[in-house]
């Protein structure tokens, strides 16, 4: 292969993308309609790299996640046939 050599994104290569660390971005600041975190996540998204890491460590809470998780489960559990469904 070529190893990403090459192949265009819009300020790139692929192989900058995979060596470029996303931004954090805050979920609270989110919330709070932070100005700077919004211009943050567009520019993640709209110049580079493409995706972000999303900080909602305090933000959701770990009941939450541990819900979600076992929902997922139980959801890839279903026979195919009831998972098309949705």
């Amino acid at each position: 292969g070529t190893g990403g050599a090459g192949v265009g994104t819009r300020d790139g290569s692929r192989r900058d993308m995979l060596t470029t660390e996303p931004p954090v971005v805050s979920l609270a600041a989110l919330r709070e309609g932070d100005i700077a975190t919004l211009k943050t996540l567009r520019s993640a998204l709209r110049d580079g790299p493409g995706y972000f890491t999303l900080d909602a460590e305090v933000a959701i809470p770990s009941s939450l996640v541990t819900e979600c998780y076992d929902r997922a489960r139980s959801f890839f559990a279903l026979p195919l046939d009831v998972k098309t469904c949705y």
